[in-house]
């Protein structure tokens, strides 16, 4: 009788487990989708944003929102320079070496916002530095064409 309730109990916990991995598991995957589709409609928001402001010719506001844009990234990537240089993708590296060609050229064209926080500046200063030393740019014709520069 007990090893019959053991088993019943061990069978009980063996299923549940195996129907919590499952269910976690959806409900996981169920909460990437809606995050990766809101940051898509996110994207599509601002994009639309920025074009509308374009078309009424209001470039100066589409550049102050792509600009704030490019520090996001920046300071998103930011960590990346600490994985093993062995490690790094050279995409993201040439991306890098890009924007520290742009801010180069454009320093005074980035829009500052009333309150920064020298830490974020420092840390966005901290990125490009590694971009400009690290990577190699795959977009030659583009820099030479705008960035005006033969790098």
């Amino acid at each position: 009788m007990k090893s019959k309730r053991l088993g019943l109990i061990v069978f009980v916990f063996i299923a549940g487990a195996i129907s919590g991995y499952f269910l976690g598991e959806r409900k996981t995957e169920e909460k990437f989708e809606k995050l990766f589709y809101l940051g898509e409609a996110n994207q599509l928001t601002t994009r639309v944003q920025i074009l509308s402001a374009i078309h009424y010719g209001d470039s100066k506001e589409a550049a102050k929102w792509l600009e704030h844009y490019v520090d996001g990234n920046l300071i998103v990537l930011g960590p990346y320079k600490e994985i093993a240089l062995k490690e790094k993708n050279p995409i993201i590296l040439s991306s890098l070496k890009l924007a520290s060609i742009y801010r180069d050229k454009y320093r005074d064209q980035r829009s500052k916002v009333k309150g920064e926080n020298p830490d974020i500046n420092a840390s966005i200063s901290e990125t490009l530095a590694f971009g400009k030393q690290y990577g190699e740019i795959t977009h030659k014709d583009f820099v030479r064409k705008y960035l005006n520069t033969k790098k």
